[in-house]
């Protein structure tokens, strides 16, 4: 487990994939490699950006 925690759902995410070996990898690539993180983040705060605002997100963009 990552030091900083995870919620219930990443949890059971966990227990549901580790049993199979290529979910596990899946699992690797996204809960525990850091870019992984910053890119998942940066794809949701542009997608809830281009949902609540989405002229002016447009052109920041």
């Amino acid at each position: 487990m990552p030091p900083d925690g995870e919620s219930y759902l990443g949890d059971f995410f966990s227990m549901a994939v580790l049993e199979h070996p290529m979910g596990y990898v899946i699992y690797h690539l996204i809960y525990e490699s850091y870019p992984m993180k910053v890119f998942v983040f940066y794809l949701i705060s542009v997608s809830l950006a281009l949902l609540f605002n989405p002229i002016t997100s447009a052109k920041s963009f």
